[in-house]
């Protein structure tokens, strides 16, 4: 190993079968050791290692724990590893002291190393550099360990797919303008009722005419989606049970969390029982929504007519009138006749599209008495006229889902061009009937709720928070619609598509790990495979198992014993051994090593048969070692 020459005249018993099993234990330990983690991080790699879903949840809910598990782990793995390296390491020096010799850079190393050193017992230990290399090294490797096995946080998921009623289709639009022979449109259900829908998914019961059914969530969904668009944190729109953020897109809720006996989402590839209590889902689909524009004008195509006038008892007090609200539109002039307070009334009116602007609606409103004068109730805001123009559109939406706020969140609306067909316009047509009854006895629901808007959003125009409540409320009557024509199950539907995804705890591969494990495990791999090599080569030739690298006799001994193979040459050596007499009287001399009590005995050739018959052989000047055999390592 160090070019040595085999030196003469030392006993050696041959313990090879012995030897050869401590070189596997260590070798062959640290090898396995050091491959599973390599393969242990390539397989996190590939494809996530994923603790049970209980499991994780409890490392997630106690990190400060998690990071004790991990960190006492690593260590430990550190630990194993530093001891199986100095196991190979002390096999190593006995090998070579032993049978080789040694000169003053081998005795040297050895005696520094395996003095301090980690060894079965360590007798000496001592701030030496070994001892603070080895030192790092163990921290290197608990802290690579660590970052090895300590799990993280894995989004892991599925496609999901289903179907949906596609407002755009042919098969759906001959269905839809279909009439049989007495003139009834191919419809479940007619006229306003609530309707109990099933399907062998679930069961759902609905108002066909949402705008008589539920008034309050159709303004709602209108303020709602203002208060959203304006910052506020909690402003929800509910749709039969289902939260939205903000609004509804016009969509119909799908999925494990939308409305069950509408909805035929499926996994893609995943066993379809599987769920946990915390999951996303993202889904494309299609929605209902419109464009919208408002602006102030001075003046307005309403004018008003009060008819009547009656003191009222109730908490209110004062007076209401009945008053006649009349619009001259493009088609014509529309009149609504209406009980409101005198205190402050508004109209609002949706004048049908004309042959020359086939995609646009448009609205008017106008505010009468408190809300067309300073108020200072409402600070002195004058509610302006308003002349909006709407255009609704089937659009295509990306929905999510969050399990752990239970919410619906519409992260995007793309609208389909020429989208503009008898679908939309239903819910255009369905804003005139809730404004008319959003007009209620003290003044009008939507105008009060736009001036609360505009005064806690000092930046915000009434024409502003007008638009985004129009587009809220005409994507709720959207949503409605879909799932009115979604439980008239016709013909004409296409494939929405989406994933879904769960946090789970595991490994995935990370290259963090990579960086600061896999270098120093791939070095140690190295060192381990050639300590293996060189031992099983040793097998069978000259060693004493039980030669003490760490004792100075024995050390003065094997260094005599290179001294005599001339390992130690003249210029190494003080006190006159350059003298050929000298050399010559060390090379008559043969120095014994007794295993079984550490002392070392000359022994002259004359003695040579003595030995021989006790079973001791001696090794011939300048020949190959002459091993007897120990009946006691068989």
């Amino acid at each position: 190993m160090f070019g040595v020459v085999r030196p003469a005249g030392l006993a050696v018993k041959v313990r090879g079968s012995r030897v050869f099993s401590r070189y596997a234990l260590y070798g062959l330990g640290l090898v396995a050791l050091i491959v599973l983690s390599i393969a242990f991080w390539a397989r996190s790699a590939s494809s996530p290692i994923l603790f049970p879903y209980r499991t994780g949840r409890w490392l997630r809910q106690n990190p400060s724990l998690s990071v004790i598990i991990w960190t006492v782990v690593g260590a430990i793995l550190s630990t194993i590893t530093a001891f199986l390296l100095n196991g190979l390491l002390a096999l190593m020096s006995r090998q070579l002291l032993a049978s080789d010799g040694v000169s003053f850079s081998t005795i040297e190393t050895w005696q520094i190393a395996h003095n301090h050193g980690l060894l079965f017992d360590v007798r000496r230990p001592g701030a030496t550099i070994f001892t603070f290399v080895l030192s790092a090294a163990m921290l290197y490797l608990a802290t690579a360990y660590t970052t090895l096995l300590t799990p993280v946080n894995i989004l892991v998921g599925d496609s999901i797919r289903g179907t949906e009623v596609d407002f755009t289709s042919s098969e759906f639009w001959d269905w839809y303008n279909y009439r049989d022979a007495d003139g009834q449109l191919n419809r479940t259900v007619q006229g306003c009722t609530w309707y109990t829908y099933q399907s062998p998914q679930g069961e759902l019961i609905y108002h066909t005419c949402p705008f008589i059914g539920n008034p309050v969530g159709f303004l709602s969904s209108g303020i709602s989606s203002s208060d959203y668009y304006f910052s506020a944190t909690n402003s929800t729109v509910n749709l039969f049970g289902k939260q939205f953020e903000g609004s509804t897109g016009g969509i119909l809720p799908l999925g494990w969390e939308g409305f069950a006996a509408l909805s035929d989402v499926r996994f893609d590839t995943w066993d379809q029982g599987t769920s946990y209590p915390d999951f996303n889902y993202t889904i494309s689909q299609q929605g209902l929504t419109a464009e919208v524009t408002c602006e102030e004008s001075s003046t307005s195509p309403i004018t008003r007519t009060i008819l009547d006038e009656y003191s009222v008892d109730s908490a209110g007090g004062g007076k209401v009138e009945l008053q006649n609200f009349q619009c001259v539109c493009p088609l014509g002039t529309y009149v609504n006749s209406i009980i409101t307070a005198t205190i402050s009334s508004a109209a609002l009116f949706v004048c049908p599209r004309t042959a020359a602007s086939k995609e646009d609606y448009t609205i008017h409103v106008r505010p009468f008495d408190g809300y067309a004068t300073p108020n200072s109730l409402a600070s002195n805001i004058v509610f302006p006229n308003m002349t909006c123009s709407l255009t609704p559109y089937i659009a295509n939406a990306t929905v999510l889902y969050t399990a752990s706020d239970r919410l619906f969140h519409i992260s995007s609306l793309e609208t389909i061009p020429l989208s503009t067909s008898q679908v939309p316009n239903e819910t255009a047509d369905a804003i005139s009937q809730v404004f008319q009854l959003a007009t209620s006895t003290w003044g009008n629901m939507l105008i009060d709720s736009l001036y609360a808007i505009i005064l806690s959003n000092q930046t915000t125009t009434f024409a502003q928070a007008m638009e985004i409540s129009l587009r809220g409320i005409i994507q709720f009557e959207g949503s409605n619609l879909r799932v009115y024509y979604g439980s008239n199950e016709p013909p004409g539907r296409h494939a929405v598509q989406g994933s879904y995804t769960v946090w789970r705890v595991g490994y995935n591969g990370r290259p963090v790990v990579l960086i600061s494990l896999l270098p120093p495990l791939v070095i140690i791999l190295v060192l381990a495979v050639a300590y293996v090599v060189i031992g099983s080569r040793t097998t069978g030739t000259g060693h004493v198992s039980d030669f003490d690298p760490i004792n100075t006799v024995c050390l003065i001994t094997a260094a005599a014993v290179g001294g005599a193979s001339g390992l130690l040459p003249a210029r190494n050596l003080v006190g006159g051994m350059t003298r050929p007499r000298d050399r010559k009287i060390l090379g008559g001399v043969r120095l014994v090593f007794d295993d079984k009590d550490g002392l070392i005995e000359t022994k002259q050739e004359q003695q040579r048969q003595q030995q021989e018959e006790e079973g001791i052989m001696l090794v011939p000047k300048s020949g190959p070692v002459a091993a007897v055999v120990d009946e006691r390592s068989e």
